[in-house]
């Protein structure tokens, strides 16, 4: 009995359709014993020894799902040569069922009441190139190798802290350098003398306030506040003064934590009172908080959210100091930090891949990024010192 393998390009947009005609003329894919997706999400289904299951459908349906940005993915199945009749077409129409794709093939984002830009995607450095253009403020980083923290302030206080197209620059580069810091543990997002931020400069607004320089700007920072989302550390937002109002809000919403001090006005997602909606990715990441109908409250009533409300709404985690602010937050921090970085890293990666992936594909990835831990440096170190769990 040999070994076939065959290569299949999956595209979303035909699934169950004409890419399911374009393959039905293919010999019988025989008895199914693995399948691999190619997503970055390595094996998601392992031994299927005679029949393509919907739980392999399911599965592979997941992290078709949620593999973002791809419009086409390969799909490898192993086969062996014994004849069941299992076609490429059983295979895209099982896999589209479980998209629910067979009665609406490609849905995409439901536009029927909004005016949807319809222009070009642009090259990221196109953007960076124009948003340089506008000055005024910077980001600043200091990182502490010895801790693993890493302090990005927000300095431009004369407009409390508003972005100008050269600090959003700035900030996606930020988050690029620490993508590559392999020892970091946290990080901690604060506003310069005592505000978090405003959001977008309003004169860099208005002399950009055009739907093409507004998508130009939503590109980078939404991709920027993206890869800040998915960093491998632990990232904490200080609102503190002004708070984090409009842009500032969808910053501190896309951290893992938000503090606040007693006296901050608060977070507040403000942007209906100037006729838009959160630019930067807000709305996911408020949602991704509080819940969709939570973050439909907050951001169509524009409410100012002050810290003891936000404790209960679960926006805001811990409130801190007014005196000490940012040693608060760093003490805060390092006790949600003590473990290797190796290991902090496995637990975001953990946390992510539950908000990301249908729990059956989240299990199975929980259980490969668990098990190189275990026995790894950090965990033999913990049970030669006979750690004792205590309050």
């Amino acid at each position: 009995m040999g070994i076939v393998i065959r290569t299949l390009r999956v595209s979303k947009v035909h699934m169950g359709g004409a890419q399911e005609d374009r393959h039905s003329d293919c010999s019988p894919m025989q008895d199914c014993s693995a399948m691999f997706l190619e997503s970055g999400n390595g094996l998601v289904c392992n031994k299927h020894p005679h029949r393509l299951c919907d739980d392999i459908a399911n599965t592979v349906a997941a992290s078709l799902d949620t593999a973002a940005g791809r419009d086409t993915w390969t799909l490898m199945c192993v086969m062996t040569t014994q004849d069941t009749g299992v076609t490429p077409a059983h295979i895209f129409r099982s896999i589209a069922k479980s998209l629910g794709m067979l009665k609406k093939q490609n849905k995409g984002p439901d536009t029927r009441y909004v005016n949807y830009y319809t222009g070009p995607e642009e090259d990221m450095k196109t953007i960076v190139l124009s948003l340089s253009e506008y000055g005024g403020g910077n980001i600043t980083m200091e990182k502490d190798e010895a801790t693993g923290l890493v302090m990005i302030c927000i300095n431009n206080p004369q407009k409390r802290n508003a972005f100008s197209g050269k600090m959003m620059v700035e900030l996606h580069n930020a988050v690029t350098e620490i993508e590559k810091w392999k020892t970091g543990k946290g990080l901690i997002l604060y506003g310069a003398e005592g505000h978090f931020c405003s959001g977008g400069d309003l004169s860099f607004a208005r002399e950009n306030c055009n739907p093409h320089a507004g998508f130009q700007m939503a590109t980078i920072m939404t991709n920027t506040l993206h890869r800040l989302h998915n960093l491998p550390i632990m990232t904490v937002a200080v609102i503190e003064g002004a708070g984090a109002l409009g842009g500032g809000a969808e910053l501190a919403a896309a951290c893992d934590f938000r503090l606040a001090s007693k006296s901050a006005a608060g977070i507040g997602f403000v942007h209906g009172r100037m006729g838009i909606i959160p630019a930067w990715g807000g709305v996911t990441w408020l949602a991704d908080v509080v819940g969709c109908h939570k973050a439909l409250d907050l951001i169509s009533s524009s409410q100012i959210v002050t810290p003891s409300k936000g404790i209960q709404t679960g926006i805001i985690d811990a409130i801190i100091s007014d005196d000490n602010p940012l040693d608060d937050a760093k003490e805060w921090l390092k006790a949600r930090t003590r473990s290797d970085p190796e290991v902090i890293h496995a637990m975001k990666a953990a946390i992510r891949n539950v908000t990301e992936l249908a729990y059956k594909t989240s299990l199975p990835v929980e259980r490969r990024i668990f098990a190189p831990l275990w026995g790894g440096p950090a965990n033999k170190l913990a049970l030669q010192r006979n750690v004792k769990h205590k309050l």
